[in-house]
């Protein structure tokens, strides 16, 4: 299950990175075993996580 959310959850920050592309990008995480699922986000792109 966590990694159908985090599956559904890069796809949907990969259209927004690319949408705003010009933007600074940072997440912010508040769930349990963040660190799975910022290393997914991190791995598509995304600079800067925090969880």
């Amino acid at each position: 299950m966590v990694d159908d959310f985090c599956s559904i959850l890069c796809n949907v920050l990969n259209l927004v990175c690319h949408l705003i592309s010009h933007l600074y990008m940072q997440v912010y995480l508040e769930v349990p075993n963040g660190k799975e699922l910022a290393v997914a986000l991190q791995s598509k792109g995304i600079p800067y996580v925090i969880y």
